[in-house]
């Protein structure tokens, strides 16, 4: 069974049950991923360890949540989709990745790149019209930390207009004191 699943709420009164609905929101221990994201940004990690999500050695310990940076085509004519997390290093589930806003169906395979083109890729089956800025959950096993999923640069597909680029902003340096 899928650690992310839409479901549509049962209406008061129905005769008829509800259809499936789009998944617009992941809601784990009461905490909307969207809002996750509104307050901290992406990349951001999700924790389920001490929440009681995890279940066994293959469960979901985590759900990481990632935006699309980059729509690009690929030698051959594969998609080639820019994240903006580095997944490489934690036990990703990509069978059970979901768009955030998506219905599940029109999905075709595409090709996910962290950081750089030459940095591990993992083949998902994505929505054909994805755009830069759709969300991505994933969830993995194990329990990633946030310094895991970060980029230590800038990540493909953001480009610098005009003034600082993703990622980056102005730290004023330390003043000394005086004695």
């Amino acid at each position: 069974m899928s650690a992310i699943a839409a479901v549509a709420p049962p209406r008061p009164g129905a005769t008829t049950p509800a259809a499936p609905a789009a998944l617009d929101d992941v809601v784990v221990a009461g905490v909307s991923m969207r809002r996750l994201v509104e307050v901290c940004g992406t990349p951001c990690v999700h924790s389920g360890e001490a929440l009681g999500i995890r279940d066994g050695a293959d469960g979901c310990g985590a759900l990481v949540i990632v935006a699309v940076t980059a729509v690009l085509a690929g030698p051959g004519g594969e998609r080639v989709v820019c994240v903006d997390g580095h997944l490489d290093g934690v036990d990703a589930r990509w069978a059970e990745a979901r768009v955030l806003g998506r219905p599940v169906g029109g999905r075709s395979v595409a090709r996910i790149v962290a950081a750089a083109p030459t940095s591990g890729t993992a083949a998902v089956a994505l929505p054909d019209d994805l755009a830069v800025g759709d969300l991505v959950v994933v969830p993995c096993g194990g329990s990633p930390a946030l310094h895991d999923v970060r980029l230590g640069g800038r990540p493909v597909g953001t480009e610098r207009l005009g003034g600082r680029g993703a990622g980056e902003r102005r730290v004023p340096p330390r003043r000394r004191r005086r004695h």
